[in-house]
């Protein structure tokens, strides 16, 4: 079986289109930025991402999609490893 890894500290709201939802990410820091991500790269108000790297409490994410603004503008963003979720699940990776 594999995991998959979901962002929980974010925001969602509608996005333009009817397949996507606009999404508020906050990095470790703090920083907020927002982006517009597929409607299957979101399950209960968490986003799907893929962990690269863990370090000290932090970890180096890929988003599935880009933000609109750094951070995360290049698909990347570091965030705190208690934000991330690991959960098993049957299925597709993004």
């Amino acid at each position: 079986m594999d995991k998959k890894i979901y962002l929980k500290n974010i925001r969602v709201h509608d996005g333009q289109f009817s397949g996507e939802k606009g999404v508020v990410v906050k990095d470790y820091s703090g920083t907020e930025t927002s982006g517009f991500f597929e409607n299957k790269h979101l399950m209960d108000g968490e986003l799907e991402v893929i962990v690269l790297q863990e370090k000290e409490g932090l970890a180096l994410i890929k988003l599935p999609g880009i933000m609109l603004e750094p951070p995360g503008d290049k698909g990347y963003i570091t965030v705190k490893k208690s934000d991330i979720e690991y959960r098993e699940c049957s299925g597709e990776k993004i």
